[in-house]
C-alpha cells in the first residue's frame, strides 16, 4: 500500500481542515477499501460525502469527527 501524504500548511502544521479528499484519499486514511466506502455511501453510512459536481470528495473535518463518533459509539459499548 502506498502512503498518503495529507497536506499540511508551513512549519509542519496540522492538516488544513477544509482539504477536500479523494475516496482513494479517504480508504487509505481510514485503512478500508475504496468500494467499502462506496457502500457506505449506498447505505448513508460512514464519513459525510460531497458531490462536487460528479465527483464525489470529502472534508478532512469529516472525516475527523466521524471517527471521533465512531470512537464514542465504541467506548459506550465497551461500557456497556
Amino acid at each position: 500500500m502506498t502512503t498518503t501524504n495529507i497536506p499540511t500548511t508551513e512549519d509542519n502544521a496540522p492538516p488544513m481542515p477544509d482539504r477536500l479528499l479523494t475516496p482513494a484519499e479517504v480508504a487509505e486514511y481510514l485503512g478500508v477499501p475504496e468500494k467499502t466506502l462506496a457502500q457506505w455511501r449506498s447505505d448513508r453510512h460512514g464519513p459525510l460525502p460531497l458531490r462536487i459536481g460528479r465527483y464525489v470528495r470529502y472534508r478532512l473535518c469529516d472525516i475527523q469527527t466521524w471517527v471521533d463518533e465512531q470512537a464514542t459509539a465504541a467506548r459506550r459499548w465497551m461500557a456497556s
